[in-house]
């Protein structure tokens, strides 16, 4: 890093540092009580957020390594991490794949959560037909299979323009289209199967055993918080570039899209914090481990004892 950078490149370097260095922190901690304390109740969850974990993992070690910043003044991306020395054309576009890959699958995943927490509690109770589940688990991998592959294809172009030729443009237009049309089913997904999970712990609640219904309702509350963070960090701020975008400020882009990366690479942070507070054995844990370093044993000499 320069000496004379500004002091806005300054504390963004020390943000993308600090929340990559706090996530790293918690993440054994996260770990454990996933694979560990996850009662039998937990293992699909248990799973899935492992799987989440990895590609998280991956979000946050390419921006906390590479820490790149959009600068409006040089009309340019830099990269201010420890990697900056490979910046290349194909090591950005790489990155930025694998980034947009990692986000897509985690916000997937949380939906198929959502889904599967339904489909486990209420299976004995309401007989839906079994093909709906195949449809929609398959219609989640192909439509995210696409939405990746086109904005992998779109990245591919603004760092390798000479292979692209001018009717790409055109291509560039229906991939807009097409990713609103995605983000406007898993939206609605969301929301969809957020009210079957909760309209079903209310009607259902008599037929659920207390212990059942209690984790139901944890699992639940805990991917909608997850939910919510996830749109607060990464929905939101690409929502913002796009609209930025729309006015042609190239300042107001450039901020957008670094206030984007800082947000992502928070988001793995939250959702730790989240899940290890809305999941009770989780909570109970890391309250017992901190209480117990807490504790100050005091020992008295035998001699002094009357």
């Amino acid at each position: 890093m320069n000496a004379t950078a500004p002091i806005s490149t300054i504390v963004y370097i020390i943000v993308l540092h600090c929340t990559g260095i706090a996530t790293f922190i918690v993440l054994p901690f996260y770990l454990y009580v996933v694979i560990y304390k996850s009662t039998q109740q937990m293992a699909t969850y248990r799973n899935l957020w492992l799987i989440s974990a990895v590609f998280s993992t991956l979000i946050t070690v390419i921006y906390s390594t590479t820490v790149p910043m959009y600068h409006a003044d040089k009309g340019e991306k830099l990269l201010h991490g420890v990697v900056c020395h490979l910046s290349s054309p194909v090591f950005e576009a790489a990155t930025a794949i694998i980034v947009n890959f990692s986000c897509n699958i985690n916000n997937d995943l949380l939906l198929v959560m959502l889904i599967n927490r339904y489909d486990l509690v209420s299976k004995n109770i309401v007989t839906p037909n079994r093909l709906w589940y195949t449809f929609i688990y398959t219609f989640i991998g192909i439509s995210n299979a696409v939405e990746c592959s086109a904005i992998s294809a779109i990245i591919a172009s603004h760092y390798f323009p000479e292979n692209f030729d001018e009717t790409f443009c055109n291509y560039d237009k229906i991939v807009t289209i097409t990713s609103a049309f995605f983000h406007f089913t898993r939206l609605s997904g969301f929301v969809t199967v957020v009210y079957m999970n909760v309209k079903f712990g209310v009607k259902y609640a008599y037929v659920l055993s207390p212990h059942l219904l209690r984790i139901h309702r944890m699992l639940t509350k805990t991917v909608i918080a997850n939910v919510i963070s996830t749109m607060l960090f990464t929905r939101l701020p690409l929502l913002a570039v796009f609209l930025s975008s729309m006015t042609h400020g190239m300042k107001l882009v450039f901020f957008s899209l670094n206030i984007m990366i800082a947000c992502a690479n928070s988001a793995f942070f939250a959702d730790i914090l989240i899940t290890l507070y809305f999941v009770t054995p989780y909570r109970r844990f890391v309250s017992k481990l901190f209480k117990k370093h807490n504790n100050t044993v005091i020992f008295v000499p035998s001699f002094v004892e009357k």
